[in-house]
């Protein structure tokens, strides 16, 4: 069992380095967009894990990365990286959490939508399916 958790590296799992995250070559294009974003000071799992509780970040990381490594190595990976719709709510209540300023503005202007959905390329900018975030609340905003 340490001859398998050493050689797959599975120390890295247990990190919340973006490097973890780019490790599977399926994440490259989201890696390197990030990397140029206006976010790159932040890790994946500041926007990507809840926070509100350490036990569900934990949880989260744990669920989230079996499923990502179970698709990985069985190779299922699909053509174009998509936000889980479960995971919606926890990177749009990052977005609220570090951007909590902006709240009210958009509470005054009626919005009733993702973050996603006006600020997709925020992150992960490129052209769809090359880096960009492809969740919206609702329906795609093409």
């Amino acid at each position: 069992m340490l001859v398998f958790l050493t050689v797959s590296n599975f120390w890295i799992y247990l990190t919340d380095s973006p490097e973890m995250c780019s490790s599977c070559h399926v994440m490259e294009s989201e890696y390197e967009s990030w990397k140029h974003s206006a976010h790159r000071n932040l890790k994946c799992t500041d926007c990507h894990l809840p926070h509100d509780n350490p036990l569900k970040y934990w949880a989260y990381k744990a669920r989230d990365g079996a499923w990502d490594a179970y698709v990985y190595y069985t190779r299922q990976e699909p053509a174009v990286i998509e936000l889980k719709e479960r995971s919606k709510e926890v990177v749009e209540s990052n977005c609220e959490r570090c951007h909590e300023n902006a709240l009210s503005y958009i509470e005054a202007m009626g919005a009733d939508s993702w973050c996603g959905g006006c600020h997709r390329d925020a992150v992960h900018p490129g052209p769809r399916g090359t880096g960009s975030v492809m969740a919206t609340k609702g329906k795609n905003h093409e």
